[in-house]
C-alpha cells in the first residue's frame, strides 16, 4: 500500500513524515529533506572596496518568503538579504577586499556554497607623484589610484617587486 504525496514547497532537513487515516496517526520513522541551496551566479560578480554594493545571488532552493536566511561573501555576512524568488536573493555586500571569493547561502539550517564566484575590484593605479629618485633610496612618492580598500586595509606599495617602507595610508 502506498500514498503519493506531492510537496507544496518548503525548506529544511529531517522533516517528519506522517500519515493520518481515520484520525489515527502513523509512526514517524521516516523523514524528508528539501534540497540544499545551489548558487549558480552572482550579478554583478564584482563589488566596490569602499562602499556597499547590492548584488543578486542566483540559483535554486532558496526557500519561500517566510524562510529565515543569510548570505555570506568571503568572510563577510551580507548586511541585508532580501527574498526575490525561489531562485534569486538580493544581498547588500559591505566594502571589502579579495578575489575569487566563495558565496554561501543559508536557508533555515541548510546551507550551500559555490567557490571562486565573486571578487572585489582590484587596485587601479592612476598616478605617481614622483616618478624618479636616486639609487640609494629614501625617495618618498605618492601612489594614487582607486580600489585600495578601507583605511585599515593591509596596503603595500612596490617598486620593481620591492616593498616600499610604509609612510602614510
Amino acid at each position: 500500500v502506498a500514498v503519493k504525496c506531492e510537496t507544496s514547497g518548503g525548506y529544511g532537513i529531517a522533516l517528519a513524515v506522517q500519515v493520518t487515516v481515520a484520525s489515527q496517526l502513523s509512526n514517524v520513522d521516516q523523514v524528508f529533506s528539501y534540497d540544499i541551496p545551489v548558487i549558480t551566479a552572482v550579478a554583478p560578480n564584482v563589488a566596490e572596496t569602499v562602499t556597499s554594493t547590492t548584488v543578486t545571488i542566483l540559483g535554486r532552493n532558496f526557500g519561500d518568503s517566510s524562510a529565515g536566511r543569510s548570505a555570506r561573501i568571503g568572510n563577510t555576512l551580507c548586511s541585508t538579504v532580501s527574498f526575490i524568488s525561489f531562485s534569486a536573493l538580493g544581498c547588500t555586500v559591505e566594502p571589502g577586499l579579495g578575489a575569487q571569493l566563495d558565496v554561501l547561502v543559508q536557508v533555515d539550517i541548510v546551507s550551500g556554497s559555490t567557490a571562486n564566484i565573486f571578487s572585489y575590484y582590484a587596485p587601479q593605479l592612476a598616478s605617481l607623484q614622483r616618478a624618479n629618485g636616486p639609487p640609494t633610496g629614501g625617495t618618498t612618492t605618492t601612489v594614487s589610484g582607486s580600489h585600495f580598500g578601507i583605511y585599515d586595509s593591509n596596503v603595500v606599495a612596490q617598486i620593481d617587486a620591492r616593498a616600499c617602507s610604509p609612510k602614510l595610508w
